[in-house]
């Protein structure tokens, strides 16, 4: 820059540095003449230097910044008007880097001219949402977890957050359980290199069944246990339906289980009319062999015992023969009691009207051996 001055011939006159954008005035610098005496042809000219100033970029990542994320570039110096081209995008397993952005600059197409001052570029991570991690599965066989998963579930998640899987979510139907003495790893922090692997484990189980049968009155029993457990023992009476006992059951009870199974009830059919009961056990028979037919203690009375029929008789339906006498005379006739026999009772099965009918025979002849008795002492 030029500039002209007038001034009084043979005067002294000094030049005043001024302040430019991205200058600093620098009197070191050969040639320069700050000072001089105004000749009258003209010719004084002063000179000042001025040197161009370098300003510094610097690159900060804000927020959040992951662990495995690019180092910074370096901070480097650039002269004023300098045409600077940006570092590249930084990267981050699991982020998304959003690229390096500043206010003390115009970027245009990732260039800017360098300004009369520093230039602060910044970048931010922002978590993925697709990244990667593994839920490992594994099921017990015949006592033994696998060496390697029977399944493994490829799952997504934000980097850096918390991911979990419940017990419940690859638990079969049946026949497994979830195994929590296992070494389950039910919950743990995405990572953004896709290393998270959580795991889960399902124990074997088998169902011991005692099935009734076909005359059974008790409810099955159903037992879960684990492989190589020792067989659960039958709880409680093994009553029946009907006159049947309670003979075994249809295989041998293994002493360890190994598998589903069922044991079923197995009966026989009482020979002596016995009623319900464990192990289908019969009444009790007296006098060799035969049913007991006296009343039973709930107060019944067995089918064809003594009162299982009621008789009623009319007194008008029974005629009474008069007593015969030596004279014709209708003398009264006394019967002493020990004259008078005692019919049996009927025996168990006899029915009402036979034993009436045995009573009455009875006692005519008693009446008849006492008249003739008498008949014999009036002689």
């Amino acid at each position: 820059e030029t500039e002209n001055f007038t001034g009084t011939t043979g005067d002294e006159v000094t030049a005043s540095a001024k302040d430019y954008a991205g200058f600093t005035y620098d009197e070191s610098v050969a040639g320069t003449k700050k000072t001089g005496i105004i000749a009258g042809d003209g010719s004084l000219v002063l000179k000042l230097y001025y040197t161009r100033n370098s300003y510094s970029v610097i690159y900060k990542y804000v927020n959040n910044v992951p662990v495995n994320a690019d180092p910074l570039p370096l901070q480097i110096d650039y002269a004023y008007g300098a045409s600077i081209i940006i570092a590249n995008k930084a990267n981050a397993n699991g982020y998304i880097f959003n690229g390096w952005n500043t206010t003390d600059a115009v970027i245009s197409e990732s260039k800017f001219t360098m300004p009369a001052h520093d230039v602060v570029l910044t970048g931010e991570f922002i978590a993925s949402s697709a990244t990667i991690y593994t839920v490992e599965v594994y099921y017990e066989q015949y006592g033994k977890y696998p060496a390697t998963p029977n399944t493994s579930d490829i799952r997504t998640g934000t980097t850096d957050t918390i991911a979990t899987v419940a017990p419940e979510t690859y638990l079969p139907t049946s026949g497994y359980v979830f195994d929590q003495n296992a070494a389950n790893v039910l919950s743990g922090t995405i990572a953004g290199d896709n290393s998270l692997v959580l795991k889960v484990y399902y124990k074997q189980v088998f169902k011991v069944t005692y099935a009734p049968g076909d005359h059974g009155s008790f409810k099955s029993q159903t037992y879960t246990v684990s492989y190589g457990d020792q067989t659960p023992e039958f709880s409680g009476d093994k009553t029946a339906n009907g006159n049947y006992r309670f003979t075994g059951w249809d295989k041998t009870i293994e002493s360890r289980v190994t598998g589903d199974i069922v044991y079923t009830a197995q009966w026989a059919a009482n020979s002596n009319g016995g009623g319900n009961g464990g192990g289908g056990g019969g009444s009790s028979s007296g006098g060799g062999g035969g049913s007991s037919s006296g009343p039973r203690d709930n107060g019944s009375t067995p089918s064809g015992g003594p009162g299982a029929t009621t008789v009623t008789i009319d007194p008008d339906a029974v005629p009474l023969a008069n007593l015969p006498n030596e004279d014709g005379a209708a003398d009264l006739l006394v019967i002493d009691d020990e004259d008078v026999p005692l019919a049996a009772l009927p025996k168990t099965g006899q029915s009402g009207t036979n034993g009436l009918v045995f009573f009455l025979s009875s006692m005519m002849l008693a009446a008849f051996v006492a008249v003739s008795k008498k008949r014999e002492d009036d002689k």
